[in-house]
């Protein structure tokens, strides 16, 4: 299941465009790129559950996915938070199997073939894939054993003394028999994660050092695409279909299809979205049909 219902309230005003699964990062959706890595594990049907500017990425996403992949939408009329979400998806595909979790808006590449076979060896209800985090504490610690058990959550229970604190990643597996205990409506972790592990069920956690980027707030959303091009580059950074007039230059930067640079613009970091025309030099700043915001 890949989690893309999200208002995306701290992308606006790019998100009155798209939603913040659907925007554009290297030329596809952000959840493309979720479900590729799904893919390269192993998975062959996902469930993105939707709510704000749902048919935007339904239309969008079907075009971006491996082929052979069995896709489906979960639309929400009204939110259903985490638990309720991921329960109404799950249900669209086989409640019966295992269940992998991904946020769609966030740049993280776990080895999730590890994850899998550590939850089967360890016989675990769930697997949170989890991250060292300076104020997980804060943000909401999940806390463990010297085995990688969960025992304490979000400071609970205060009696059990653990060994690691680690932040949620919000990437996480599930086996069949978690289904049922899934809220109709309502978040996992304050519900579900919240019994099984005051309960001792078998709840454990697995670190991931891989990146990670929330691609959630204009600067991180920039950050992402800058990373693409100083590390494993996605796509060509300016798409064949861009143009460039007479004088324009163009450093370090992505270009949509249909893009149109004016002559003699000069643009340096920076993202310019489909089909948009660029007439005035920027430097640090994400173009759209939105106008042009500037990320300091």
């Amino acid at each position: 299941v890949v989690l893309g219902a999200g208002l995306g309230t701290r992308l606006r005003p790019m998100t009155e465009h798209l939603p913040k699964p659907g925007v554009p990062l290297a030329h596809v959706p952000v959840a493309a790129h979720t479900i590729a890595h799904l893919v390269a594990a192993g998975v062959d049907a996902v469930a993105v559950n939707t709510h704000y500017l749902a048919e935007a990425l339904e239309g969008a996403l079907p075009q971006h996915v491996p082929s052979g992949l069995t896709l489906r939408f979960s639309r929400e009329a009204e939110l259903l938070g985490t638990g309720g979400g991921i329960r109404a998806a799950w249900s669209l595909l086989d409640p019966a199997k295992p269940l992998l979790v991904m946020n769609g808006d966030i740049q993280f590449r776990p080895d999730l073939r590890h994850a899998i076979a550590t939850h089967q060896q360890r016989g675990a209800l769930a697997t949170m894939i989890v991250r060292e985090h300076p104020e997980a504490h804060r943000l909401g610690a999940i806390e463990t054993a010297a085995d990688g058990r969960v025992v304490r959550l979000l400071g609970a229970p205060a009696q059990r003394v653990p060994e690691s604190v680690w932040m949620f990643t919000g990437v996480h597996l599930l086996s069949p028999a978690a289904f049922h205990d899934l809220p109709l409506e309502g978040c996992i972790v304050r519900q579900s994660y919240r019994h099984w592990v005051d309960a001792e069920r078998p709840v454990y956690a697995l670190p991931s050092e891989a990146s990670f980027r929330d691609v959630g707030t204009h600067a991180e959303y920039l950050a992402a695409h800058l990373d693409a091009l100083d590390a494993e580059r996605l796509a060509e950074p300016i798409h064949p279909s861009a143009q460039l007039g007479e004088g324009a230059v163009v450093t370090r930067s992505w270009l949509g299809a249909g893009a149109r640079i004016a002559p003699g613009v000069h643009l340096h970091e920076c993202v310019v979205w489909p089909a948009t025309e660029v007439r005035e030099s920027a430097s640090r700043a994400i173009i759209g049909p939105f106008g042009a915001i500037q990320v300091s």
